[in-house]
């Protein structure tokens, strides 16, 4: 393989092919992550009652949530609540370890999730400023003094959450979600009118909580990008960038496999050529799970070229092998292999 340039040559040459956005093709990859703790050892899960304002939405939106991942058996609610009143228990028993024992035995091995609504407000207001507007006078265009009018809303939801195994009243995970969002309407000479409902953007941030709080107990998707290069001279690049672009990575490191032998034969080739035969086959290998086969391309197109992207999708890949080994415990699955790939820009 050729090893022999400088690396302060190489960088210039990397910083070139930065710069240019000539034969670079860029793919968003759908792939799977690891939740951020491991549940899966539990057979069901319940919510409870929420206290606080809106508390029984946020709970049913985070039940609806649970049920539609498909990776948990959910306790329906008010079923669980007529179980406990029988007992002449309460939810608070969850996190009393003397109790848990005996909730434990009735639902068998369950996660709870419970919490209370801290905040769910929503706040307008109004201004007025003085200002120079652009109107039209005999057909020309000035500025003339103005009042221009705002209207703004602001919405603050924080929401208190705590994952407890019922069989020890342990505290499996808690935290606090804090969301925010904000929207505004301007106009000159008159007050505008709203154009939001206050009620449609609550169940905006609610949702926002509810999809943080599935990414920290339940694997998710998640949309990466990632680059190709072609090159003039080694057309095989862009063929196996046309068959990464529909997914089929196993043609792609075929052909870029043979491309990289090719490169490696041309006498006089460019660096940089050579460099993006090595990546381009680095990620085919990266993206189907062979993270060895993979890093092991890295590293030789980095000693060619120490580019930035090169190093980056390095990190990349290495992520994606710890997040492999996680899913693995959470879900079973061996690899968490693309699942949808779109060309997005070239």
């Amino acid at each position: 393989m050729w090893m022999g340039k400088t690396w302060s040559a190489a960088m210039g040459v990397a910083m070139a092919m930065l710069v240019s956005a000539c034969g670079t093709t860029t793919l968003k990859v759908t792939r799977m992550k690891p939740a951020e703790i491991n549940i899966s050892g539990f057979e069901q899960i319940a919510v409870s009652d929420m206290r606080g304002p809106s508390g029984g939405l946020v709970a049913d939106r985070i039940s609806q949530a649970l049920f539609n991942s498909g990776r948990f058996q959910v306790l329906d609610r008010e079923n669980l609540n007529a179980i406990l009143q029988e007992q002449q228990l309460s939810m608070s028993d969850y996190t009393d370890p003397a109790q848990a024992v005996q909730v434990g035995r009735m639902l068998g091995s369950a996660a709870l999730v419970f919490g209370s609504v801290n905040r769910y407000d929503y706040e307008e207001r109004s201004s007025k400023t003085d200002a120079m507007c652009e109107v039209k006078i005999n057909g020309v265009d000035k500025m003339v003094p103005c009042i221009r009018y705002q209207r703004m809303g602001a919405w603050d939801v924080e929401v208190a959450l705590r994952v407890v195994d019922t069989a020890t009243g342990r505290v499996i995970a808690m935290r606090t979600f804090d969301e925010k969002a904000s929207r505004s309407v301007a106009q000159k000479d008159e007050p505008p009118v709203r154009n939001w409902n206050p009620d449609d953007v609550f169940d905006q941030v609610v949702d926002t909580v509810v999809g943080r709080f599935m990414r920290m107990i339940a694997p998710y998707h998640e949309t990466v990008q990632v680059a190709l290069f072609a090159d003039k001279a080694l057309p095989g690049l862009e063929h196996g960038i046309t068959l990464a672009r529909a997914g089929n990575w196993q043609a792609a490191i075929d052909v870029f496999t043979d491309t990289v032998r090719q490169a490696e034969r041309m006498p006089g080739l460019k660096p940089q050529t050579l460099a993006r035969a090595h990546y381009d086959l680095a990620v085919a290998y990266g993206y189907s799970g062979r993270y060895e086969d993979a890093m092991a391309e890295l590293d030789v197109a980095i000693r060619i070229l120490p580019d930035r992207v090169f190093m980056q999708e390095q990190a990349k890949i290495a992520q994606f092998r710890r997040d492999d080994e996680r899913l693995a415990e959470q879900t079973g699955l061996q690899s968490s292999r693309r699942v949808d790939i779109r060309m997005i820009r070239s």
